[in-house]
């Protein structure tokens, strides 16, 4: 089966660069039994039966006892009224829901039944019932294919919220994080772009218009080593064509077992290339930092992941050992990550306050900073690099330490990801990931809008230096 359903932002072809704030899963054990206050209902609480043309009986119940085939189904729903962070309609959720089966494209045998017993949240799923009657009857979908496209329209399409999405099995099973930051693949970051909009959030499904770009090949990865470079397009993996398919779906292809290879076409320049490149185990290189000419600190962070706050103040110990007195705390292109590491990492810089506050309906938290941090003395100067790629928790980090006037911030408007999204499994062994908090600045400000530098630097290819690093350095003093 396929879903063209829009799903994940930005794709590392080694390891999904999931610009989520915070990382969790739970179990179905915590779907809530009826939908919360959050979603509109209108509760069909009698069963109803119809025949469609084709002659399938249809009968219609509902999610307080759901069917076996529509129990994933309810369990999204439930798990929408109860965490998602805005109120849920549900006439969208069930237009969602119908439009995730218009763009089912089957790759097995289902076929019509002779009955479908079909349990719907509310009322306002009458018309999504006779829709799974339709796909069936008409195409060769079975019915689980179905559940699955209905649970990622209504969650992808009815929320109209790009950070919620559903997770397939084999999804999920492709892009589980390896928290040892060692996975097999080509070693590159790629990230969906509409060319008619550049400057916008991104885009998941291929097209003419989307397409699947080369942000960054890893250093020393088969990627680079290629001649794969950033900005690329990728047109085509293995000679099959990218648009009509997900950003997600081409990064499975992509990646695979350590020492097969891969062919990806590739547009430059308006030249077409082709590169086959042979996977590896990659290490991914999350935490650098040198020692510059000017005795000035480099520090970077590639991604925040789980281990990433113990990575940085080890990577802060042996600078500081080493004599240095000020920092470059470099977030270009950080996707974000873990919620935890994004306070522990921001602690590091702070003596006391709070590091965000993050609001939920009926819910406000705090996150205070974590006392022991290594550099929170004034006297060490600390400069932050970040671009339109930061995103999430380098957002977090970037606006705490600006806002306390901790640290002067460099370069680009930063990518506006304010959001916490938390991932929930569902029985049929997918996933549904929802948007369940928003995050602020201590003092209010919302990320939403991206975290607007004190020095904006214009990206410039024929630059000799680094301007950024430039920038950085003469705001610190040198």
């Amino acid at each position: 089966m396929r879903l063209r359903i829009p799903l994940l932002l930005a794709l590392l072809i080694v390891v999904a660069a999931c610009s989520s704030g915070v990382t969790s899963t739970t179990g179905s054990s915590l779907v809530p039994s009826t939908p919360s206050s959050n979603a509109t209902t209108s509760t069909a609480n009698t069963q109803s039966e119809s025949t469609s043309a084709a002659g399938t009986d249809l009968l219609i119940t509902n999610c307080d006892d759901p069917t076996a085939d529509f129990e994933p189904f309810c369990d999204a729903y439930n798990l929408i009224g109860g965490h998602f962070v805005d109120d849920a309609d549900d006439a969208r959720l069930a237009a969602g829901a119908i439009e995730g089966l218009e763009l089912l494209e089957s790759e097995t045998t289902g076929g019509p039944r002779d009955e479908i017993t079909c349990s719907q949240p509310s009322d306002a799923f009458e018309s999504f019932c006779r829709a799974v009657v339709d796909e069936l009857e008409s195409g060769d979908s079975s019915l689980g294919e179905v559940i699955e496209a209905a649970i990622a329209g209504m969650v992808g399409i009815g929320l109209d919220d790009p950070y919620s999405v559903y997770l397939s099995p084999s999804a999920l099973e492709n892009f589980r994080i390896d928290t040892s930051g060692s996975v097999e693949g080509i070693g590159a970051l790629v990230r969906g772009e509409d060319i008619s909009d550049p400057d916008g959030d991104g885009c998941s499904l291929l097209s003419a218009t989307c397409h699947m770009v080369i942000v960054q090949p890893l250093d020393g990865s088969p990627a680079e080593a290629a001649g794969i470079e950033s900005g690329d397009y990728v047109v085509s993996v293995d000679g099959g064509g990218v648009e009509g398919k997900l950003l997600d779906e081409i990064v499975a292809i992509v990646r695979g077992p350590a020492g097969t290879e891969v062919t990806l076409g590739i547009e430059r320049g308006g030249e077409s290339l082709e590169f086959t490149v042979t996977r590896a185990a990659i290490t991914v290189p999350n935490v650098e930092f040198d020692v510059l000419d000017s005795g000035v600190g480099y520090l970077r962070l590639v991604t925040f992941a789980s281990n990433a706050d113990e990575a940085i103040r080890e990577a802060i110990r042996e600078l500081l050992a080493a004599g240095v007195s000020d920092i470059i705390f470099d977030l270009r292109s950080d996707p974000g990550g873990s919620l935890d590491a994004a306070v522990n990492i921001a602690s590091e810089f702070l003596e006391d306050g709070l590091v965000l506050v993050t609001e939920a309906p009926g819910d406000r938290l705090e996150y205070p900073v974590q006392s022991g941090g290594l550099a929170t003395s004034a006297e060490i100067g600390l400069a932050v690099l970040v671009d339109r790629a930061s995103a999430s928790a380098s957002e977090v980090v970037a606006g705490v330490l600006q806002e306390t006037g901790r640290a002067t911030i460099v370069g680009e408007v930063t990518f506006g990801k304010n959001t916490v999204q938390q991932q929930f499994n569902l029985d049929n062994g997918g996933a549904i990931k929802l948007t369940i908090a928003r995050w602020l600045t201590p003092e209010g400000t919302d990320l939403g809008d991206g975290v607007h530098p004190d020095i904006l630097i214009e990206f410039d290819p024929d630059a000799e230096s680094d301007p950024w690093i430039d920038a950085a350095l003469e705001a610190l003093g040198y």
